[in-house]
């Protein structure tokens, strides 16, 4: 196509499908994830909890990657983290949110 910086791929529309089938199923249902598979999946609630589990994740920080061979919910450090989400070191990028002067900034 015309205009776009890169050749869309059957994979990259079947993305765009499931990413805009799962605000669809938000808007009507209250969670981007539906059974039917033609969603995202695996999304939590921010502060969820796993059936049986005390506190899983207590302290971590989540990032939800959306498509390719890592998508899912992962923390973005650790050992139960993946490659690709520690190799973008957000806790170090992402520092100057909780810092004093910014939150100030902001009128917290």
């Amino acid at each position: 196509m015309v205009g776009y910086p890169f050749t869309p791929t059957p994979s990259d529309y079947g993305l765009e499908r499931r990413a805009s089938r799962s605000w669809s199923n938000f808007a009507a249902h209250g969670e981007p994830s539906s059974s039917s598979g033609e969603t995202l999946q695996g999304w939590h609630p921010a502060f969820w909890r796993l059936e049986g589990q005390s506190a899983p994740g207590l302290g971590r920080t989540y990032v939800y990657t959306i498509g390719g061979p890592f998508e899912g919910l992962w923390p973005i450090d650790g050992a139960s983290s993946v490659e690709p989400v520690r190799a973008q070191r957000l806790m170090e990028r992402c520092a100057f949110i909780n810092d004093p002067a910014f939150v100030s900034h902001l009128n917290y």
